[in-house]
């Protein structure tokens, strides 16, 4: 009878961890080598590889079709578009002619929402540093250059944001009066002016329908909200905010905001889930602490939080990188990140 008895028990044990394995192997069969988007996906175009003299700075989308890229060659940079219906490159001599002789080469923030505008940032070898806009055939330019004990001489703070009316944009400095930032606004051939400086523990990163700049909330004690402030450019005053419900434990890397205003787009990191069902775990307590990777995954909702729901997402043991360069489409037909040496579209209807 004990025999009949342990040979049961041994049985059923045998029987659970088998049932065990073959979930372990149906939970890894689902962490394919590429991200798992819930929209139709698709790579639309491999970046060139890093091959320790050419890098690749940064990319754009001058239209939903139309990709800008950015590369360095040395000490100096070369711009290209890409068609990503045909594959067509072509190479942008009239702004590459304005790249020759610099260091570091960004967009910055790029193209204006209608394409008419590109603007760059170039720091030279001799160590001085200027703005300019160009149109995309080089032919039409505006250069600012920042000299040492200018308004502009001051760290960044967050990326350069245009405003709609395509020909002038924001750009934020760490403030030298209060803890918080200085809003400048440039425009196409004209002055810089300052706006207003602003109390803020956070980083800019867009505008909203009204002109208010928009920016994530980085204090310790609000991390876990995922908070968004709104603040008035010209006063500096606070005059909203929001508290976006995504996984309380999960660290939000990138945050964009679509041309239209309308949308918001992020990335995130979340902790892992356990790989066993509890029921297993109680069993056998030794894989209760066995958890999958961590995972980089894309959000969307609205301006207000609303319809907030998950577009895909990627486990850390794939690429430690992660899902990198979210951007919008100019329509806000869709979003794109970098994902393992590819530019990633996914549709956002």
């Amino acid at each position: 009878m004990n025999n009949r008895r342990k040979s049961a028990v041994t049985t059923a044990a045998l029987l659970v961890t088998l049932a065990g394995v073959i979930f372990a192997a149906i939970q890894m069969r689902r962490n394919s080598a590429e991200p798992l988007f819930t929209a139709q996906a698709r790579p639309v175009y491999l970046l060139p590889p890093d091959n320790g003299t050419t890098r690749l700075q940064e990319y754009s989308w001058i239209s939903p079709t139309r990709l800008l890229m950015l590369q360095t060659y040395g000490h100096t940079g070369q711009a290209y578009t890409v068609d990503t219906v045909s594959g067509e490159k072509t190479i942008l001599d009239g702004i590459n002619q304005q790249l020759k002789g610099t260091q570091v080469v960004e967009l910055s923030p790029g193209p204006s929402p209608n394409g008419d505008w590109i603007l760059f940032r170039r720091y030279r070898m001799q160590g001085d540093s200027d703005t300019f806009a160009t149109s995309l055939d080089g032919t039409r330019r505006f250069e600012w250059k920042e000299s040492a004990g200018s308004m502009t001489d001051q760290s960044f703070s967050g990326p350069p944001l245009w405003e709609s009316d395509n020909s002038h944009w924001l750009e934020f400095k760490e403030s030298r009066n209060l803890a918080g930032i200085t809003v400048v606004r440039h425009g196409i051939s004209e002055k810089n002016s300052k706006l207003a400086e602003i109390a803020i523990a956070g980083i800019p990163i867009g505008l909203d329908s009204r002109g208010n700049l928009i920016a994530v909330d980085t204090e310790y004690a609000s991390v876990a909200k995922h908070r968004l402030l709104t603040y008035d450019v010209t006063t500096g005053k606070q005059v909203g905010e929001l508290t976006v419900p995504l996984p309380e434990e999960a660290a939000m890397l990138q945050v964009a905001i679509s041309s239209q205003r309308t949308r918001i787009a992020f990335v995130i990191q979340a902790g892992g889930r356990p790989l066993y069902p509890g029921w297993l775990g109680r069993l056998f307590p030794a894989i209760a602490r066995q958890r999958t990777p961590r995972r980089f995954s894309l959000w969307l909702c609205g301006m207000d939080g609303t319809h907030l729901h998950e577009l895909g997402y990627c486990d850390q043991n794939q690429d430690l990188s992660g899902l990198t360069d979210l951007k919008w489409l100019p329509d806000g037909s869709g979003v794109s990140v970098v994902y393992k040496a590819k530019v990633w579209l996914i549709p956002a209807h």
